[in-house]
């Protein structure tokens, strides 16, 4: 293929061979792409910056269709800064850029998920409320991943509520009237249920006006992360390590 000039943000780094490396990016219009970067690892690159994951760069390079694609000049756009000034923003930061990576497959074009990404990383840099950017980000993937839920209705009733809980055996949510056919359920709490609802139907920009208690986040994170764990099945290190840097910071 010919040079050619793209947008993209950086998903990830790693080092390949002795000095050089591989640098995934997520392009604007031709999906994931693995990019071959020889002598990487030297602090003189010419494409140093533009190589930090979590950036968006404007890029011009070959993207073939086989193998590797192969990168030339670059320039920054966006370094977003914040996030990478703050250590909680840029585990959550990887954390979502590697779980869109997952929910996709390799030169897929994706602008919708582009833009969630792009749009997810502006809100952080200008909101505290990463948690809940987080598990919308989930929920927004939970349809590419093979999972449809409706956090609105109850699984057995199909009626409207916002008292419920989370079957897992049931696959849904359940209501008070029919809470007695899983003993096992979820629990979760009236706020939780709230925002479940509301992320799952909300446009990502809307979300910053919510005013959540800590109480409320580590019941709403902890419900995610079971449900990824038993209807996605995926474990990223990414995600192990969050787990473990909230631990330390609470």
């Amino acid at each position: 293929m010919m040079r050619t000039n793209f947008k993209g943000i950086v998903l990830f780094t790693r080092p390949y061979r002795e000095k050089d490396g591989l640098v995934k990016i997520f392009t604007e219009d031709q999906g994931t792409q693995m990019f071959f970067v020889r002598g990487f690892n030297q602090a003189t690159h010419s494409l140093k910056s533009q190589l930090i994951p979590l950036t968006y760069n404007d890029y011009w390079g070959t993207i073939n269709q086989e193998g590797m694609s192969f990168l030339q000049e670059a320039r920054t756009l966006n370094f977003y800064r914040p996030i990478h000034e703050d250590i909680e923003k840029h585990a959550y930061g990887i954390y979502l850029a590697q779980l869109i990576d997952a929910s996709i497959n390799d030169r897929e074009n994706h602008p919708e998920l582009f833009a969630l990404l792009q749009d997810a990383l502006e809100l952080m840099v200008k909101s505290t409320m990463y948690p809940v950017i987080a598990t919308y980000v989930e929920l927004f993937l939970l349809p590419y991943f093979g999972v449809h839920f409706d956090f609105h209705h109850c699984v057995v009733c199909h009626k409207p509520h916002y008292e419920m809980d989370f079957s897992m055996r049931l696959n849904g949510m359940l209501c008070s009237d029919h809470a007695h056919l899983d003993e096992m359920r979820w629990l979760l709490s009236p706020k939780v249920v709230y925002l479940l609802q509301v992320l799952s139907k909300a446009k990502l920009k809307q979300i910053r006006s919510i005013d959540v208690s800590d109480e409320t986040l580590k019941m709403l994170r902890d419900f995610m992360s079971a449900l990824y764990q038993e209807y996605v099945g995926i474990r990223l290190k990414s995600k192990s390590y969050l787990d473990k840097l909230q631990k330390y910071l609470t």
